[in-house]
């Protein structure tokens, strides 16, 4: 299990909160979860990402 909290400010996107649930960490999937954060934000042609 995993959870990403981010903040919509109008060109930019803020991640506020990541977690991974211990079973599940060393899978990749919090930088999975970044990755994606990223990829949206560049196809939305966002400016700035703050983590």
């Amino acid at each position: 299990m995993a959870m990403l909290k981010t903040k919509l400010i109008p060109n930019s996107t803020e991640i506020v909160c990541i977690a991974v649930n211990q079973e599940y960490q060393n899978r990749k999937i919090g930088t999975n979860l970044i990755d994606k954060v990223i990829s949206v934000s560049k196809e939305k042609q966002y400016r700035d990402y703050t983590v």
